[in-house]
């Protein structure tokens, strides 16, 4: 899986390619860790269209982030969700813990 962090003014981004599995754990962790406190009341985009599959580690991956973001009043949300990885959360209830938005073409 691929990463890239983009701080802009008013929120961040994190873009993901390829499949979010275990194998990402570190690299997620390590990567929203650094850019969360940037992110203190306001917002952080996590870009999923170019996520292939999304496994339940990622699912993990995502829940720490969301505690994590709670606590300094950071709101997360995942846009982009392609129809597979839209299903996967939909079935977790992610829902109701994100923003989500549905992918667009």
């Amino acid at each position: 899986m691929s990463l890239r962090v983009h701080y802009l003014p008013d929120h961040g981004q994190i873009k993901l390619s390829g499949k979010f599995i275990m194998e990402a754990q570190r690299e997620f962790a390590r990567v929203y860790r650094h850019a969360l406190p940037a992110f203190a009341d306001k917002h952080l985009v996590i870009h999923m269209g170019e996520v292939e599959y999304i496994d339940s580690s990622a699912l993990g991956m995502l829940l720490m982030l969301h505690k994590d973001a709670k606590h300094q009043g950071t709101e997360i949300i995942l846009k982009d969700c392609k129809p597979v990885v839209h299903k996967v959360l939909a079935m977790a209830q992610f829902d109701k813990l994100f923003a989500i938005q549905k992918y667009r073409q």
